[in-house]
């Protein structure tokens, strides 16, 4: 059957599934992984702290949930191979897979060390690859449906002053997950492919985790609920979702004017580059080279609420029901209103 007119894959329901999970030990993997386990689902926790991951594994036990814990460094494609088998082994299969280990580091593109882009290519990039072809494998040879789910960020669409390298990945990731999606639906597997673009999230990630560069560091004042973006996650696990973007609709705004009025976007951002500086006392390595500060889903900033913008992309049915119902209301009360005059 062509690609144009197949059907999506019919994913199983949360409490059915097996998920694998890159970078849970903190942020958004770990707030993903307890919300898969109270859903029922069985999950694989992978990231480089063992320990860490071992503890979490233990919570999520302790409270009548399932989860195996195996540590794995993503920029190692044997690791990856391996993280696959083993999770088939502990439970059998792999439903869903997710793509979302990252590291990163703060400066202008003149400032960073070539290890340490090459340190954060190999995790951010080569690590998403890795785990979507060990996923797409284990599919093709089962021959079951499966969701490959990849983080990718707001800045997939455009670039941020001092998140050179950031930008730079996840412009690759958004550009892989698409390639892979058009491979699969080539040879027609039944794999969903989703990219989700959180814009700030409040994990430790920006602040605890990245590495300076100089006498500042990225300042990062509000971000979203990291369950927000496990929500999205979840929600892409159980039904097809080609693409979706978590966070504030006014920045997805400023994406589409960067796309617009790039001239006048760099401009911008350029002039607003010092406000984005903090004050450090000295560099910090963050976690590229060695875990750290690890075992927690938020980090010390401020957490912004619900985004309506995501749960319109999630629900597009329930939202235009909630506009005709809203036009609908209106329409009434101004017949009355009308009456009345």
């Amino acid at each position: 059957m062509s690609s144009l007119f197949r059907a999506m894959p019919k994913l199983k329901p949360l409490d059915a599934q097996v998920i694998v999970i890159t970078g849970a030990s903190s942020g958004i993997g770990l707030a993903t992984a307890r919300k898969a386990a109270e859903g029922g689902a069985a999950v694989v926790l992978a990231a480089r702290d063992g320990q860490t991951l071992n503890r979490i594994a233990d919570e999520i036990v302790a409270q009548g949930g399932r989860a195996v814990a195996i540590p794995t460094d993503v920029g190692d494609e044997q690791a990856v191979e391996m993280l696959a088998d083993k999770a088939v082994e502990a439970f059998g299969r792999i439903d869903t897979w997710v793509n979302n280990a990252g590291i990163g580091a703060h400066g202008h593109p003149s400032e960073l060390r070539t290890p340490d882009h090459e340190r954060i290519l190999k995790t951010d990039y080569w690590g998403t690859v890795f785990g979507s072809l060990a996923a797409l494998r284990h599919f093709r040879k089962s021959g079951e449906a499966g969701a490959i789910i990849n983080i990718g960020s707001v800045v997939s669409d455009l670039s941020v002053p001092l998140m050179t390298v950031h930008s730079a990945t996840k412009h690759a990731v958004a550009a892989y997950t698409q390639s892979l999606r058009l491979e699969v639906l080539a040879e027609g597997d039944p794999v969903a492919v989703t990219l989700v673009k959180p814009s700030a999230v409040a994990t430790p990630g920006p602040v605890d985790h990245s590495q300076s560069t100089g006498a500042y560091a990225l300042r990062v004042d509000k971000g979203v609920a990291p369950e927000l973006v496990a929500g999205a996650i979840l929600t892409a696990a159980v039904r097809p979702i080609r693409e979706v973007t978590v966070g504030s609709a006014g920045l997805i705004m400023f994406t589409g004017f960067a796309r617009v009025l790039p001239e006048l976007y760099e401009r911008i951002a350029a002039a607003g580059a010092q406000k984005r500086k903090r004050a450090v006392p000295k560099p910090t390595e963050g976690n590229l080279y060695r875990p750290r500060d690890n075992g927690r889903t938020r980090g010390d900033m401020a957490v912004a609420g619900q985004s309506l913008y995501t749960q319109a992309q999630l629900h597009p049915q329930m939202t235009a029901a909630a506009v005709v119902g809203m036009a609908a209301l209106g329409g009434v009360a101004l017949a009355l209103l009308s009456r009345r005059r």
